[in-house]
This record gives structure tokens, sequence and C-alpha cells, in this order.
């Protein structure tokens, strides 16, 4: 029996370890893979506190529905963001770039021929991968954490739907919101339930 927990906890921390050893090797900094973590976990956590806090009306089935699906495309959104980000471009530090020109004895047609190829050369680099999907991944990372809430309340609220609300008469008003009361609630029917 122990051995067979120990053995499920060593590898169950093995793969995590794995995992961040991963995403560390492929962040920018400390920073940026802290943002990762702590958006794409608490993002549906918070997601699920908003839920019970201001929908009464959303059950069980949704909120869990709501739960996993968001922490599973934030999850997604953040391999992939890890995975296929493209690398910024720096500008230089240094002027050996930059074009020594004196424009009172150059011409018309080479300073148009340099336009031209640096228009040219920056069309190319902006229409390398313009599909759906690339540009998902490079969503910003600090945006996981309202990323992850939003979707949570959208597919809670939606299964809800599919699969029938809660029923309002199986939810005390004293576990909500007082801003939302009058949108499910009699003043009757909260002073009554706010007594018990």
């Amino acid at each position: 029996m122990y051995l067979y927990i120990f053995t499920n906890t060593a590898l169950v921390v093995g793969v995590v370890l794995i995992g961040l050893a991963i995403l560390a090797s492929n962040a920018r900094g400390l920073m940026e893979v802290a943002f990762v973590l702590i958006g794409t976990l608490n993002g549906p956590i918070l997601g699920v506190f908003l839920i019970g806090f201001f929908l009464p009306n959303c059950n069980l089935k949704g909120v869990w529905t709501g739960f996993i699906g968001s922490f599973v495309l934030t999850l997604w959104l953040a391999i992939g963001g890890m995975l296929y980000r493209k690398k910024t471009n720096m500008l230089p530090f240094s002027v050996e770039e930059c074009l020594h020109l004196n424009y009172s004895s150059v011409s018309n047609s080479s300073i148009q021929e340099t336009v031209n190829s640096t228009y040219s050369s920056y069309i190319e680099d902006t229409n390398v991968d313009t599909s759906f999907i690339n540009s998902f991944y490079q969503i910003s990372y600090t945006l996981y954490g309202t990323i992850g809430p939003v979707l949570c309340i959208l597919i809670a609220v939606v299964v809800s739907c599919l699969t029938g609300n809660q029923r309002i008469e199986e939810v005390s008003p004293k576990y909500v919101s007082s801003s939302v009361h009058k949108f499910f609630w009699t003043k009757e029917q909260t002073k009554h339930n706010k007594t018990k």
C-alpha cells in the first residue's frame, strides 16, 4: 500500500518538475513563469467565486464544466504561448546599420530605392504567418488571469442554461451579493431569508 502511494507521488512530482523545467526553459524570465502559473491556476478559481457571488441560478454541472473547461483552455493557451510565441526583435543599439546619406548630394532615385527596399522587407516580415492559431498564441501572458474567469463564467452560464438552471428557491440570498438580489428575489423573500 505504502509503496503504491510513494510510487504514484514520485511519478506526479517528477512529471510536474519536468513540466516546470520545460516551462522555465522556454520563458524569458521568472516573472513570466509566475504570471503564467498564477493566471492559469487562479483564473478559473476566481471565475467560480464570481459565479457563486453574483449568479445564483448557475447549477453545479455548469460551474464544474466552466471550471474544468476554462482551466484546460487557459492551460492550452499558456503552453502554446510558451512554445510558439514569436521572439521580439530588438532594435540595434549601434549606428552601424544607419545610412550615412548626405541628402544634398543624393539623387531622388537612390532615396526612393532605399525607401522601397525597407518597405518591402517590412512587408515580408509581417506576412510570415497570419493563421488564427498562431495569432491566438501571441496573446500576452499577463491576460491569462483575465481570460480564465471570463471563460469560466461564460461556459458555466451556457451549460447551466442547457442543463436547466438552479432553482432560485433553493438558494439563500444571504450567500449572494446584495447588489444582485433584486434580479432574483423579491424584497419580501430577501427579508424572510435573512431572518432565518
